[in-house]
């Protein structure tokens, strides 16, 4: 595993999240991460235009909005997002959600490690944010979810 930075803490309420294998060490073929998502918090709706994402949760329970359709999932749950499909997730439980997720191919973590010295409370960030996403294929296409 490279030297980079391991843990990210994206400033748009997605908890923090932990590069376990990155697409250095896959030959670019997959990038794999342990997010932990405390109560109240989720993503934007969102979509990848360049890579697939496979989850599985290990703690907790989410909210996944997959292409408009809401699902829970529980430990032991997994869930497939193809790319450009809109998707979002939440944890509207009382005790944080740990769920591992890959993306395919990899190279995710390239944005995670960019966004994550943002400050989004500042209003002239947000537009840097979305510019930051755009690089890395991810396009936000709505609100986050409601808990």
């Amino acid at each position: 595993m490279s030297e980079e930075p391991n843990i990210f803490y994206p400033p748009i309420g997605t908890g923090s999240i932990e590069l376990k294998l990155g697409s250095a060490d896959t030959g670019g073929n997959l990038s794999m991460f342990i997010q932990t998502l405390p109560p109240g918090e989720g993503t934007n709706e969102h979509l990848h235009q360049n890579c697939d994402e496979t989850g599985y949760v290990l703690e907790g329970t989410i909210r996944a909005s997959l292409a408009g359709k809401i699902s829970e999932f529980g430990p032991g749950d997994s869930f497939f997002v193809p790319r450009k499909i809109p998707h979002a997730i939440s944890n509207g439980g009382t005790v944080a959600a740990r769920f591992l997720f890959t993306v395919t191919p990899g190279g995710l973590e390239n944005y995670f490690r960019e966004v994550s010295d943002q400050d989004a409370s500042r209003p002239d960030e947000i537009d840097r944010i979305r510019a930051i996403a755009k690089k890395h294929g991810l396009e936000v296409v709505g609100p986050p979810l409601e808990l």
